[in-house]
């Protein structure tokens, strides 16, 4: 992010905390595409997905006179949709645990379509390796696969990502490696 994008963002913050809620309407328009991005990879749902972005610039616009401009305001938002969905898992009580059986069929069926593919010389459409790619992390838990998304998705850093998750960066790194061994581990067969 530029100095003159957080500049127009400050900007607009004032505004809003000003009386003029126009302004915010400024920010929703410029990051819900990257708000929806993270909380649909985290949930899979996409009307959840929906009701969970509009949760976060709801929850951002209400809290905005506690946004201390110590981060840039897409983090801060991407602090306020980690912790949606994690309310939002909590509320399911949907803990999503894979048994080794389950994961096989899986494994097997997205080997065979890349062998497939592999095999007639022909490419993955970009669609199709998207879908590849969040099958594949959807297998990670859910902290490390918000990490995942932001970092090597979203293009945040290790530093960003901590103050996300209130954590260090040198964390950050150890839990995108752990996640990186994991896929490994489970897929190695495959790629």
């Amino acid at each position: 992010m530029t100095n003159s994008d957080e500049t127009s963002d400050f900007l607009w913050i004032d505004q809003t905390l000003q009386g003029n809620v126009r302004a915010f309407s400024n920010i929703t328009v410029k990051y819900q595409d990257r708000i929806y991005t993270l909380v649909l990879r985290s949930i899979k749902n996409r009307e959840d997905a929906k009701d969970i972005t509009q949760n976060v610039f709801l929850k951002a616009f209400s809290n905005l006179k506690n946004f201390r401009k110590e981060s840039s305001l897409l983090t801060w938002l991407y602090t306020i949709a980690v912790n949606q969905v994690k309310n939002y898992w909590r509320d399911k009580k949907n803990r999503f645990v894979i048994a080794e059986s389950e994961l096989r069929p899986f494994v097997d069926e997205k080997g065979k379509r890349l062998r497939e593919l592999s095999d007639a010389n022909m490419e993955f459409d970009a669609e199709e390796l998207r879908q590849v790619v969040d099958d594949v992390i959807s297998f990670l838990p859910l902290e490390q696969k918000q990490m995942f998304i932001l970092y090597y998705i979203s293009g945040q850093t290790c530093q960003e990502i901590a103050g996300i998750f209130k954590t260090s960066a040198s964390n950050v790194k150890i839990q995108l490696f752990r996640g990186r061994q994991f896929l490994y581990n489970k897929f190695k067969n495959i790629f």
